[in-house]
């Protein structure tokens, strides 16, 4: 499968058909100049892994779907919210360093 950005903030995942994005179970979006999540999550129900370090994201919002989650990096980036990350029931592994956080709850 095959990553591209056309623009900083648009991905789309070439390659990949509908049944192989529902298998799918890791994505790495590093140093795309992503400021938020843009991705399908009805089509990624199996994702275990997320990378999106070096980012300039502010929202993670779409992680909330995804409910086999085990590992997120999102390491070097300017959120502000890790809120979405409760409803990652499965996730093990939360990297988020070199942000913008200034509490947790």
């Amino acid at each position: 499968w095959l990553l591209t950005c056309t623009r900083p903030v648009q991905c789309v995942i070439r390659g990949m058909d509908r049944q192989d994005s529902e298998e799918a179970e890791q994505l790495i979006l590093r140093r795309k100049g992503l400021t938020t999540l843009l991705i399908d999550v009805s089509r990624l129900r199996t994702l275990r892994i997320l990378s999106a370090s070096h980012n300039v994201l502010v929202d993670i919002g779409p992680v909330a779907q995804l409910p086999a989650l085990e590992e997120l990096n999102v390491n070097h980036n300017q959120l502000t919210d890790l809120s979405p990350v409760v409803q990652c029931k499965a996730l093990r592994i939360l990297l988020a360093s070199n942000n913008h956080i200034s509490e947790i709850d």
